[in-house]
């Protein structure tokens, strides 16, 4: 899959506000890519970032179709709350489009709404980024400065986490066992691989 032709079929798939998310997460990815994870494929930072939210912005029938028709195995938060089945749908529609697309990348691309210890050291680097890529508007510049100041990226995944988990108590939301046993892992010592 060649950047050119990938990033025309987003743009194609998208509105131009969640391709600009996407195009931002995936240079983000390649940035953070090169500090925590230098021997990374190197076309593989900005594939998982471009195509991460491909299924955004489909209804939540639209999701719990693709997901049944294709016999997926989703967690219980994203069937109670489908918007997040984007992740699992996406990660899914890019092994169909591509059949040399490596497993890296599909399971960054499945755990970047989540967060999840399966997701490895690239799923790591997109869920870091998706939250902090620079055109989101719900963190100041100071703190994203201060979450890039974060000397590892474990670390970095955690605080990830601990805003996450504000957010979603603010707004009377729980956050997802997957995320929750991420979090556990990484207070005890855990690393991605």
């Amino acid at each position: 899959m060649d950047y050119t032709e990938l990033t025309n079929r987003i743009k194609s798939l998208l509105s131009e506000k969640r391709y600009n998310h996407s195009y931002s997460t995936a240079l983000q990815t390649k940035v953070l890519t090169n500090r925590f994870y230098p021997n990374c494929e190197p076309n593989s930072p900005f594939i998982a970032g471009l195509y991460h939210d491909i299924a955004r912005q489909w209804s939540d029938e639209k999701l719990l179709e693709y997901v049944k028709a294709n016999y997926l195995e989703a967690e219980r938060e994203e069937l109670e709350n489908p918007q997040l089945l984007h992740a699992l749908v996406a990660s899914h529609m890019i092994t169909k489009e591509s059949n040399n697309i490596s497993t890296e990348v599909v399971k960054a691309i499945r755990w970047h709404s989540l967060g999840s210890i399966e997701m490895g050291k690239l799923g790591a680097l997109l869920y870091v980024s998706d939250y902090i890529e620079p055109l989101r508007k719900h963190l100041s510049e100071s703190k994203r400065v201060s979450l890039l100041k974060i000397g590892t990226l474990e670390k970095l995944v955690l605080e990830v986490i601990e805003q996450s988990q504000l957010y979603l108590a603010k707004n009377n939301l729980t956050t997802a066992k997957s995320t929750l046993r991420l979090k556990e892992y990484l207070q005890n010592g855990g690393t991605f691989n």
